[in-house]
């Protein structure tokens, strides 16, 4: 073999070695990008798993304070109901002791002519029954003599009575109640007007 042959054969060897040494590198790194995505696939597959967990007992929580809440409805609504039918329930107990008494002053009344036994029957009732009401919360007032408040008197009609302080109730026609310190039920007057305007009219 000449001289040139074999120089020309070494070249080559060096340049192949050269080139070998180049590609592994090159492998090398294209492997190391492959490593990095997949660490980072498998980081991101494990946050969206955490995500779909976390949604999972959001929803479940979310479910079981809706139930609780459906729950708590429905006992406080029967909760209310009973609350309403024992106080009705004691209300009409209450009234029915003073059914009975009047059961038992017809059959009296029946049985006599006694006018006043009649009449003071009828007043022990009327007591009983308003002895009742302030057990319940309703209780009485008074307006004769009082001065008219449309908040608690209902005005019926009008007398003229310069005597009488102008506004002033004159006659209670019906009794007004209140119950737990509000006006149940207005009273129905008769009011006093000091000066009749129809007078003043005549004599403008």
């Amino acid at each position: 073999m000449s001289k040139k042959r074999r120089i020309a054969n070494r070249e080559v060897k060096l340049i192949g070695r050269e080139k070998g040494k180049e590609e592994i590198p090159l492998l090398t790194s294209e492997s190391g990008t492959l490593k990095q995505l997949e660490d980072e696939n498998r980081t991101l597959k494990g946050l969206i798993e955490q995500k779909e967990t976390e949604m999972r007992e959001q929803k479940d929580s979310f479910q079981r304070k809706l139930a609780e809440s459906e729950n708590s409805k429905r006992l406080m609504k029967k909760e209310t109901e009973s609350t309403v039918e024992n106080n009705s329930a004691r209300l009409f107990r209450e009234i029915l002791l003073v059914v009975d008494n009047f059961d038992r002053a017809i059959e009296s009344a029946s049985k006599t002519n006694d006018r006043e036994r009649i009449v003071e029957g009828i007043k022990m009732i009327d007591k009983q029954f308003h002895h009742t009401f302030e057990k319940l919360g309703v209780t009485k007032f008074s307006s004769k003599g009082e001065k008219f408040d449309p908040s608690r008197h209902e005005a019926i009609s009008v007398v003229y009575n310069p005597a009488l302080k102008d506004g002033e109730v004159v006659e209670e026609h019906q009794r007004g109640y209140m119950f737990n310190g509000k006006v149940l039920r207005p009273a129905k007057v008769i009011v006093n007007k000091a000066e009749n305007e129809s007078k003043e009219e005549t004599n403008d």
